[in-house]
């Protein structure tokens, strides 16, 4: 396992602010690196870190934050990357652990 990237090119174009005012398309190169969340390769998120000016860190909703993820979040909170917390396989605590809403929201 090791990290991956993948470049990707958004172009938008903001709509006018008057009805005759052409506006210029914005180009961002947006550089979205995948590293592995196991302990063993901690040096690879590290440098995935310091390489980024964000970071969304996936959490998994039935296994909860591991000491892994705890280490993630410290470095990107050390290094002052931006990170969103996302909350992974939601569904799984209705389909496979047939949680209702209350059960589910202590579970988070």
């Amino acid at each position: 396992m090791k990290a991956s990237s993948i470049g990707l090119l958004y172009a938008y174009r903001p709509p006018p602010a008057k009805a005759d005012e052409v506006m210029e398309e914005q180009q961002h190169l947006i550089n979205l690196i995948d590293s592995p969340g196991h302990v063993d390769f901690s040096v690879e998120v590290g440098s995935a870190v310091t390489l980024s000016d964000g970071a969304l860190v996936l959490i998994d909703c039935v296994e909860g934050v591991s000491p892994q993820t705890q280490t993630v979040i410290r470095q990107a909170w050390h290094a002052k990357i931006k990170t969103c917390l996302v909350l992974n396989k939601l569904d799984r605590l209705m389909v496979e652990k047939y949680m209702d809403a209350n059960q589910i929201y202590l579970q988070l």
